[in-house]
C-alpha cells in the first residue's frame, strides 16, 4: 500500500489529529509537522458553521468552505464575512456533498468546530481584501 505525506501547520495539527483519530485514521509521525497516512485525506465535512454554530450536514447547500476548509454558513459568508475568510483571507465556494457510497467509507466529521470571529480584529483584513476578487488576493 502506498503511503502519503501531508504537511500540516503546527497550529492546526492538534485539532486535525484529534479529528482524524476520531474518524479512525491510523497515523504515525513522519517528522516535523507531517502526518503519515496510509491513504490520501479528503474533506472533513465539518458539521457546523465555525462562527454561529449552524448545523451543516453533508448535503447542506448552505455550507461554504475556503481552500483550507474553514467552514461557515452561507449567511455568515454573505452578511458578516463578505466572502473574506477570517483565517486565510481567501474566498469561499459551496462545499460539495460526499456521495452516499463515499459516506459509508469516509463519514462526515462529528467534531464541532466553533470559533466565533472577533469582528473587531477581523475588520482590518476584511477592509483590505473585500474589494479584491479571491483570485487576486
Amino acid at each position: 500500500m502506498q503511503a502519503f505525506l501531508f504537511k500540516v501547520y503546527e497550529t492546526q495539527m492538534g485539532s486535525w489529529t484529534a479529528d482524524l483519530k476520531i474518524q479512525g485514521f491510523k497515523m504515525g509521525k513522519a517528522g516535523g509537522c507531517c502526518l503519515y497516512l496510509p491513504y490520501p485525506i479528503m474533506l472533513l465535512l465539518k458539521p457546523n458553521c465555525e462562527h454561529c454554530g449552524t448545523l451543516l450536514p453533508n448535503n447542506s447547500e448552505d455550507a461554504m468552505i475556503c481552500s483550507y476548509e474553514c467552514t461557515f454558513c452561507r449567511n455568515c459568508v454573505a452578511d458578516l464575512l463578505e466572502n473574506v475568510c477570517p483565517n486565510c483571507g481567501g474566498g469561499f465556494v459551496q462545499r460539495p456533498p460526499r456521495p452516499a457510497m463515499g459516506l459509508r467509507r469516509h463519514p462526515a466529521s462529528t467534531v464541532t468546530y466553533l470559533k466565533p470571529i472577533d469582528m473587531q480584529a477581523f475588520l482590518p483584513l476584511k477592509k483590505r481584501l473585500v474589494h479584491l476578487a479571491p483570485t487576486e488576493r
